[in-house]
């Protein structure tokens, strides 16, 4: 029988199968076996064809992250279409995946599966490998086990000072090894398996660390995501994040996990992964130089915490390393054009750049490469300028300022290094902070120089990411984002930086490799030398990636804490049943948003301070200022439409004790949370 048609049989027989479990209700068993064998039979054959060659591990993880892009895909549509999602759109989307990705394979020539020929004809080096895995592995657990060890249920600014000592140095320890690897174990899969323990070294601190949950933003995608698995739906639709949510529900769904802990733990494990993409790049003269050379530029902070941000990035950069190369072995576009297409779905505004520069690599044509350039940058100032007509979160534009030199000058600012404050591992970081850019950028402008084989690819990323740095300075500059609290006003631009440092990587990697290479013939005392300041860099980089207050940074936020937790459920208790608004910070915010979900609204207004630029916010910060009056809480009472409201506050604020004083002689009640970190103010308002 022909093996397209032994595909296609395969493929409906398990489509059909998944298809009557939803509709039968055969139970939860009988759904996740058909739903197993349909990823694991489809991600091996699918997987070959992907990557035309069947060894080794590759194919098959291909495989099943491309039908997990292309299924969270569907699932999005069908959402938008009106559809409730759970078990139906579940059958649906996997079976329409499989349908799909037979087609495709059905209207091409069959190709013989060929088996992987090094251009280096050296035998990986099994000893070296082993010296380099044993340490980094060992390292890996330290972390990991001081992470846990310590992890916490308190507000922390920071969690540095409470892990080891030998945190730092054990993180530094995993980059050390994948350069010793490059150097000396001739495999390219180890160098990746290392890159990927220090990506998972420092993204696996905060999910571990942080008992209660990590950041802002998460509590709130954590509300949505439980909306979507209880009901199948969200409503008011919004335009962003859906590619996450759906996909985040469907795993749970399928694996029987917490919904937390899945959402929790998906963008570090994502981010782990993706070092294996290096392994679709070309093969070089440098070996496993160039995929060491990733840890140089990789901003670690991006991925020490699920947002749909986040995923879009680690997606993003998955469909750019897809689609680099361009022999004739090169594998299927499909890969790239899932991955692409999933983090416009998760987050438009971060995935259209990565989106943009994807199609300019795919593209034979040289014309529509660079049109695909230039959108790279422009999309998202167009976007902003679209959305912001008639929204009503109103953006002030006023491009008079592209033109005024005081403009680029304030922009210009971003070049002076930053100040000696005689801190020695604060400044370090400060200036490893500062260098990464304009060391990517040369270096991605020196693999533009050297390499001719590859020169088309380097430039076209290059072009892209000075296409998005121009963009975010013209965003800075244009752009008033006045809705927002004053220190948040410029993140769109900065994101757009870093989505350039992104789109920079591959190429710097490429730059920073050739030079690497150099080592194998420098003396000894200058490759341990060289070895020892990558490592340092790395240390500093993963030091930054999460909250630190130190001389050169202090951390404007505090986690969320069991007493923030504690303080919610009190004011619950104690407004037995009637409504009310809270005056908070954004802790106790996220607090009530995890225990009660997205529970009230007056009109447009939350019944807690959510965002911090919202009217509500600014009613907090006066209740907690200088002079807290009746009438800030009258207005408080107004803005969430309740006779009953209650002030929060912490301990860490700034002027704790007398604020606290002052509020205990105006309020109806008081308690306090039972480690006395929080205290709860209770004003019965005649509105």
């Amino acid at each position: 029988m022909d093996q397209r048609i032994t595909a296609w049989i395969v493929v409906l027989l398990t489509s059909g199968a998944m298809l009557g479990n939803a509709f039968f209700g055969t139970g939860p068993a009988f759904t996740r076996a058909a739903i197993a064998f349909a990823l694991l039979y489809h991600s091996v054959t699918f997987g070959a064809k992907l990557l035309q060659r069947k060894e080794g591990p590759a194919p098959f993880l291909l495989g099943l992250a491309v039908i997990l892009a292309a299924q969270s895909v569907f699932q999005v549509a069908f959402y938008y279409a009106g559809l409730r999602l759970g078990a139906w759109t579940d059958a649906w989307s996997l079976s329409l995946t499989l349908i799909l990705g037979q087609s495709l394979f059905s209207f091409q020539e069959e190709e013989e599966t060929r088996e992987d020929d090094d251009v280096s004809a050296e035998k990986p080096a099994y000893v070296w490998i082993v010296a380099a895995l044993i340490p980094a592995l060992i390292a890996f657990g330290f972390v990991l086990r001081a992470a846990s060890l310590n992890a916490t249920v308190d507000s922390i600014r920071t969690p540095w000072p409470l892990l080891p000592a030998g945190t730092l140095a054990a993180l530094a320890l995993i980059p050390l090894c994948a350069w010793l690897a490059a150097w000396k174990a001739k495999s390219r899969l180890t160098v990746a398996v290392l890159v990927g323990l220090a990506v998972a070294g420092v993204a696996m601190i905060a999910p571990l660390l942080y008992s209660v949950g990590y950041g802002f933003d998460g509590f709130l995608h954590v509300a949505s995501e439980k909306i979507v698995a209880e009901t199948g739906t969200l409503s008011p639709k919004p335009l962003y994040y859906m590619g996450q949510y759906v996909f985040v529900t469907w795993l749970a769904r399928f694996i029987n996990l917490p919904l937390e802990l899945v959402d929790r733990f998906l963008v570090p494990v994502a981010a782990a992964l993706l070092p294996l993409l290096l392994l679709l790049t070309p093969k070089t003269e440098q070996r496993g130089w160039r995929d060491a050379a990733f840890l140089l530029f990789l901003p670690l902070a991006s991925f020490v915490a699920t947002t749909p941000q986040s995923l879009a990035y680690v997606c993003g950069l998955a469909a750019v390393l897809s689609a680099l190369d361009t022999s004739a072995r090169k594998p299927h576009p499909a890969i790239a054009l899932s991955f692409a297409a999933w983090s416009l779905t998760i987050h438009p505004l971060a995935g259209l750049p990565f989106a943009c520069a994807t199609l300019a690599l795919l593209t034979s044509r040289r014309i529509f490469s660079w049109i695909f350039v230039a959108a790279a940058g422009l999309a998202i100032p167009v976007s902003f300028l679209i959305i912001s007509r008639g929204a009503s979160t109103t953006i002030a534009w006023d491009f008079s300022r592209l033109i005024d030199v005081g403009t680029w000058m304030q922009s210009l600012s971003a070049l002076v290094p930053p100040r000696n404050r005689v801190a020695l591992w604060p400044d370090w970081t400060a200036i490893v902070l500062f260098l990464t850019f304009p060391v990517a950028l040369l270096s991605a402008s020196l693999a533009t120089w050297k390499d001719s084989g590859r020169r088309k690819i380097w430039a076209l990323l290059l072009g892209s990411a000075i296409a998005c740095v121009v963009a975010g300075i013209m965003l800075r500059a244009a752009g008033d984002f006045a809705f927002l609290i004053d220190y948040e006003r410029g993140n769109y631009a900065d994101r757009l930086f870093l989505i350039a440092l992104f789109l920079l990587i591959p190429a710097a990697a490429a730059g920073a490799g050739r030079l690497l290479a150099l080592l194998e013939t420098a003396p000894a005392l200058s490759i341990v030398t060289i070895f020892i300041g990558l490592s340092a860099w790395h240390g500093a980089q993963a030091y930054a990636a999460l909250p630190r207050h130190d001389a050169a940074n202090v951390s404007r936020g505090w986690s969320v804490g069991q007493s923030d937790i504690e303080a919610t459920r009190w004011i619950e208790q104690d407004a037995q049943g009637r409504v009310y608004t809270v005056l908070a910070n954004q802790s106790v915010s996220a607090a009530a948003v995890r225990e009660y979900g997205f529970k009230r609204y007056a009109g447009d207004v939350f019944y807690y301070p959510i965002p911090t630029g919202g009217p509500l916010y600014q009613a907090y910060l006066e209740a907690v200022g200088a002079e807290p009056s009746l009438e800030i809480i009258r207005e408080a009472a107004r803005l969430g439409q309740s006779d009953l409201v209650y002030v929060v506050l912490n301990d860490y604020w700034w002027d704790a004790q007398r604020v606290g004083e002052d509020l205990s002689t105006i309020a109806d009640k008081e308690s306090t949370s039972s480690d006395g970190r929080v205290r709860m103010f209770r004003f019965e308002v005649k509105r």
